[in-house]
C-alpha cells in the first residue's frame, strides 16, 4: 500500500492531482486549528515510510495557500524525485542504516540516481536542504522500527522516545544527541548540527 502511494504521488501526471487533495486537506484543518494564513509561521509536515513522498508532494500547494515556507521530517520515507523539493525549506530525513527499503527510491526513480546532478533531489541536496540522519539501529515496520516503544536501544530509551528526540533536535537545530554505539548515527554531538526550522515572525 504505501509503494502505491509513492508511485501515485510521485507520478508527474497524477501526482499533483492526488498531492492537491491531501493538502487542501491538511490547510483546511491547519485553519481549524488556528493556524493564521499568510503569518509566515514555518509549517512542519511530517511523514513515516510513504508518506514522506506525500509529505514532499504536498508542500508547494500548502506553502502557496498559506504563505508559509514548509519543512519536511521523513522516517524512513521512501521518495521519488519530486518538484515539490524545490518549494521545501528543509527535509530531515530520518533513515536508519539497518532500513533498506528508502533505498528502494534510488533505483526506481532516475531523478534519485547520482549521475542526474540536476535533478529536484539533487539540487536539493547541493543547496543543503537535505539532512540524511541515522536515528539508530532501526526497522522500517514492526518489532524494531522507528515507532516501536517496546525495544529499548543501548542508551534505555525506547525506538519511538528515540525518534522523537531526534526529530525535535533537528527542528531546533541543536546536536543530535548522541547513542553509545559508534556505528548507529550519521550525526553526532561533535557534527555541524541541521539547520532549525526558522520562524521570522
Amino acid at each position: 500500500r504505501n509503494l502505491f502511494q509513492v508511485a501515485v504521488s510521485g507520478e508527474p501526471r497524477y501526482g499533483p492531482i492526488y498531492n492537491f487533495g491531501v493538502a487542501r486537506e491538511l490547510t483546511r484543518s491547519l485553519i481549524q486549528h488556528g493556524y493564521p494564513p499568510d503569518s509566515g509561521i514555518p509549517i512542519a509536515v511530517m511523514g513515516w515510510s510513504g508518506g514522506g513522498q506525500i509529505a514532499v508532494g504536498v508542500a508547494p500547494y500548502i506553502h502557496e495557500a498559506l504563505g508559509a515556507p514548509v519543512y519536511v521530517v521523513s522516517i524512513g520515507g521512501v521518495m521519488s524525485d519530486d518538484p515539490g523539493l524545490d518549494q521545501v525549506e528543509h527535509l530531515y530525513h530520518l533513515q536508519s542504516s539497518k532500513d533498506p527499503f528508502p533505498r528502494i527510491t534510488e533505483v526506481l526513480y532516475p531523478g534519485r540516481w547520482r549521475i542526474m546532478r540536476h535533478s529536484h533531489w539533487y539540487r536539493a541536496e547541493d543547496a543543503g536542504r537535505i539532512s540524511v540522519i541515522d536515528p539508530g539501529p532501526m526497522r522500517h515496520t514492526g518489532k524494531g522500527d522507528y515507532l516501536d516503544r517496546h525495544t529499548i536501544l543501548i542508551n534505555g530509551q525506547s525506538n519511538l522516545d528515540r525518534t522523537i528526540d531526534v526529530i525535535i533536535a533537528a527542528l531546533q537545530g541543536e546536536p543530535i544527541p548522541e547513542l553509545d554505539d559508534d556505528n548507529a548515527l550519521a550525526i553526532s554531538s561533535e557534527a555541524e548540527p541541521p539547520p532549525a526550522l526558522k520562524n521570522d515572525t
